[in-house]
């Protein structure tokens, strides 16, 4: 192997490498309990899981004992081997109390994780703030209803929801002010209008903050 081809080789082993490094493992099975989610020790190896997508959102799933009509509805997340899934009903009974006024429906479903570490696990839902519910009702509901970002923080232990663009910001001050920069350009690219969340920039941040670890 002459040089250049070991160099090469070498390259693309650092790179996926580094790429493996950088996720967590969380082994194929159910977790029943938060406990079991948190030490990433599925409490069942043994059943056989099928996954149905939901029709209405990419990253939802309703999680069935395979070859059976019958639902799971009681774990705390599952992974199949390759992607992690968390029922937002239970997370949400971990959020920080600031954030448990977010009303959605039942939430007895299967989100897919979509960053796994090694510094916070991310996934998303559609919220609607509880301050609109009670103001205006079903319709103001149904119109607030926004995709929001949560970050699991795997050295806390602890859930964060960024309701909205101002939650985000206080998130990265306390946490990580090297990235305020790029909320400030958003604020002002935003102008006199109220800043809004930025879904897009939240991802890129939060995948920044799990690269440079």
């Amino acid at each position: 192997m002459n040089t250049l081809k070991t160099f090469l080789v070498i390259a693309v082993f650092g790179m996926t490498l580094q790429t493996l490094t950088a996720q967590v493992v969380y082994p194929k099975g159910i977790y029943i309990t938060y406990e079991d989610f948190a030490r990433r020790k599925p409490s069942d190896t043994t059943t056989e899981l099928k996954l149905k997508p939901s029709a209405n959102q990419d990253n939802v799933v309703r999680v069935f004992k395979k070859g059976t009509t019958k639902r799971l509805k009681r774990n705390f997340a599952v992974c199949d081997g390759q992607n992690l899934y968390v029922r937002i009903k239970l997370v949400s009974k971990k959020f920080l109390s600031k954030d448990r006024g977010q009303m959605k429906d039942d939430g007895n479903y299967c989100i897919k994780v979509e960053q796994l570490g090694p510094n916070y696990l991310y996934f998303e839902d559609y919220f609607t703030s509880g301050a609109s519910v009670f103001l205006g009702g079903v319709i103001a509901s149904s119109a607030s209803r926004r995709l929001k970002g949560i970050v699991y923080d795997l050295k806390l232990f602890k859930f964060d929801l960024f309701r909205n663009a101002k939650d985000f910001k206080q998130f990265l001050e306390k946490s990580h002010p090297q990235k305020l920069p790029l909320i400030e350009a958003q604020e002002k690219e935003d102008g006199r209008k109220k800043s809004q969340e930025n879904i897009d920039l939240i991802r890129k941040i939060i995948t920044d903050l799990n690269s440079n670890y």
